[in-house]
């Protein structure tokens, strides 16, 4: 995906970031909201990190193995 090694890694901490924050607006939601709005946001976000995972973050750890977090493997 990202062949440039110092690109890959800035791009693999961002993507990951992007990842942990979403999901902590998740929680936000959820401790703030009512239930009808958490599980229409907790499904929208489900979708967003998903597409993250699949189309960004794996593919660019298969090319850069060296760059997946420990918490992930």
């Amino acid at each position: 995906m990202i062949s440039d090694k110092d690109i890959a890694k800035q791009i693999a901490q961002i993507t990951y970031d992007s990842r942990v924050s979403l999901s902590q607006s998740v929680k936000l939601v959820k401790d703030n909201c009512s239930e009808e709005e958490s599980k229409k946001y907790e499904a929208a976000m489900a979708r967003i990190v998903g597409y993250l995972i699949l189309d960004v973050m794996e593919p660019l750890y298969s090319e850069h193995p060296e760059l997946k977090p420990d918490d992930i493997k």
